[in-house]
């Protein structure tokens, strides 16, 4: 396993995270650049310390709209390490 720092990680993943990395780019929040960003983070983490790529779907919603109308189902990608 790799020997690495908290602070290159961070490096790595922000760098990593981009529009077209995005899962979606329509609602990209440039203030919280992690977020939909679950795939890159993910590959990242498996590239450098190993282990099993994870899938689950989750519901997401509009936080602004509880209405069932405005969910939906999405993948969300994780690690076991």
């Amino acid at each position: 396993m790799m020997e690495i720092s908290e602070i290159q990680l961070k490096g790595i993943l922000e760098n990593s995270w981009a529009k077209e990395t995005s899962s979606d780019p329509k609602n990209r929040n440039t203030e919280n650049r992690s977020r939909f960003q679950c795939t890159a983070t993910a590959l990242n983490i498996q590239e450098l310390f190993g282990g099993k790529l994870l899938r689950q779907d989750i519901i997401l919603h509009d936080p602004k709209d509880q209405s069932t109308i405005k969910r939906k189902i999405v993948p969300h990608f994780f690690n076991e390490i």
